[in-house]
């Protein structure tokens, strides 16, 4: 008898477990309200990139646009450049690449259906992938702390004005916070702000940006005449404080991706955390099951580019205090971070996952 798994939202970490569970053998129902262009960045490494091309053979339509440079500064203007690290994509595009490979799978059904707790939906376990959601505070009995989420602004289109073609990262060395500008083809740019801060002030924040990047960094962008899409990314800074799992009603809830605040805590990347907190879930079967147990373990063991990290959880708490000479001393912190953040990037273990101190091969890079 097959074994049947429901999955509760169908965005990245979703897509991620409904795919590698079904490699495992299990039948996997996927619930998604709809397709949506998800308000948060629109970058991935060109690693991940190149594992969507080799393992499911997705094309983003922005694949054939590369951006050579890449410069990551603060507040201040004060920045440091290095070689292109991101693809631009919309996250509408991806998630709709992923569904549309995904249902080529025979043991994947994915139902287009807001899911409430009163349905009677769920398999005994169930994979809840609703990231900072009024279903995920039910199902997982979590209140997040204000500290532990960021408010996210962002807004993406076709701009006139003059930018160079480079991407860019902004650190705000004042208040727990960053900016982002990602260029794509034919015009296409990608601007945001998040931060552990009120909407009101983040409101404020995003108009200025614009003028920020214009005086320090050379992009004459004209902000947008409509306001930007807003979402809440949870970035926790105690992880033990946010258990991976629930038992309610006789139901076993487990997270993946922002469920379970994986988003880094001072660039607040999240996709490649959360597709391969998918990966792990699938990992951790042990009879038809999950053993949640080891996938604590192996979420700690594997996910190097997270919130989960102590160092970087260290790093953002450090940023949230001000304290005398700040600016400079965090431009000089700026060149630690960015190297190890880059050097992350690159040795990510999208072609590998460490097994109890073994390191099992899955792609070759």
């Amino acid at each position: 008898m097959i074994p049947e798994i429901t999955i509760i939202g169908g965005n990245i970490a979703g897509l991620s477990a409904a795919y590698y569970l079904s490699k495992k053998g299990f039948y996997v129902t996927l619930y998604e309200a709809k397709l949506w262009n998800k308000p948060c960045g629109g970058a991935i490494s060109l690693e991940f990139e190149q594992y969507l091309s080799d393992e499911l053979n997705i094309v983003l339509e922005e694949s054939d646009h590369y951006t050579e440079r890449f410069k990551v500064g603060l507040w201040s203007g004060r920045y440091m450049e290095d070689v292109g690290v991101f693809r631009v994509t919309t996250r509408y595009d991806l998630q709709k690449k992923l569904i549309e490979r995904l249902i080529k799978e025979t043991n994947i059904e994915i139902k287009y259906k807001r899911v409430s707790f009163k349905d009677e939906l769920f398999t005994p376990q169930t994979i809840v992938a609703t990231g900072y959601s009024g279903f995920t505070n039910k199902v997982m009995e979590r209140r997040w702390r204000f500290n532990d989420k960021a408010l996210t602004l962002r807004y993406d289109g076709k701009f006139s004005g003059t930018y160079p073609n480079t991407n860019l990262i902004v650190l705000d060395h004042k208040k727990m916070g960053y900016g982002w500008v990602f260029v794509g083809k034919n015009d296409h740019i990608n601007v945001g702000v998040g931060a552990v801060a009120s909407r009101e002030f983040l409101w404020n924040r995003f108009y200025d940006f614009f003028d920020l990047i214009a005086d320090k960094y050379g992009y004459n962008i004209d902000p947008p005449s409509k306001k930007p899409q807003a979402w809440y990314l949870p970035i926790p800074t105690n992880k033990k404080k946010i258990p991976i799992s629930n038992l309610k009603d006789g139901i076993e809830f487990i997270g993946v991706g922002d469920v379970l605040g994986l988003a880094h805590p001072l660039s607040g990347a999240g996709i490649e955390p959360a597709w391969q907190s998918g990966w792990v879930l699938s990992e951790c079967i042990t009879k038809n099951r999950i053993d949640t147990t080891r996938y604590q373990w192996l979420l700690l063991k594997n996910l190097r580019l997270s919130s989960w990290r102590w160092l970087d959880q260290f790093a953002s708490i450090v940023s949230r205090i001000n304290f005398p000479f700040k600016s400079t001393l965090g431009y000089f912190a700026l060149h630690f971070i960015r190297h190890r953040m880059l050097t992350m990037m690159r040795k990510y273990p999208w072609f590998s996952l460490v097994h109890d101190g073994t390191k099992k091969t899955r792609f070759k890079s």
